[in-house]
């Protein structure tokens, strides 16, 4: 299953001093995306593709949320 939500921004960063160390981190447009990523998108993708490999990530995924000062 392939879905995007419109509006979903995906930014990557590579370390520079570690070249293996990448973050990345995704803006959503609203609160109704974010929830449909998190209910609907992440979990297909997940049943879809399997969980994250073994060795893949150095430390388990962090997941923080936050608001723009703007807002």
């Amino acid at each position: 299953m392939r879905r995007h939500n419109p509006g979903v921004t995906y930014t990557l960063h590579r370390s520079e001093k570690a070249p293996v160390v990448f973050i990345m981190y995704e803006t959503f447009p609203s609160q109704a995306a974010f929830d449909d990523m998190a209910t609907k998108v992440f979990p297909a993708f997940q049943k879809e593709h399997g969980p994250i490999p073994e060795g893949i990530a150095a430390r388990l995924v962090e997941r923080e949320v936050f608001r723009a000062v703007t807002e």
